[in-house]
């Protein structure tokens, strides 16, 4: 994962998203983004060698105002439901659809 992490911030994706109170989160300078205001332009997907617990996805993400960061979520079982709502509501916005 590190090493597509690397990749990404070499082609702009510098910022780290988080999840809260149902908006992404962008903490320098401190925006909040909802489904409509985001696209996704890639998802990379992990699974560990041994361990289910291991699933994660990293998403290359870029908001509607030129923003581009990476968010992390568990699949599978350790997947966080509110943020793959988030993700699937995105996925159907037409912000992502252009």
């Amino acid at each position: 994962m590190s090493k597509i992490i690397q990749t990404l911030k070499e082609k702009g994706f510098v910022n780290n998203f988080r999840m809260e109170n149902n908006q992404l989160i962008l903490d320098d300078p401190k925006r909040a983004f909802v489904p409509d205001d985001i696209r996704i332009v890639d998802e990379f997907r992990f699974e560990g060698n041994t361990d289910p617990d291991d699933m994660s996805i990293l998403y290359a993400i870029e908001t509607h105002t030129g923003e581009k960061g990476v968010l992390v979520n568990g699949y599978g079982i350790s997947a966080d439901p509110d943020l793959d709502a988030f993700l699937m509501a995105t996925k159907e916005s037409n912000f992502n659809s252009a």
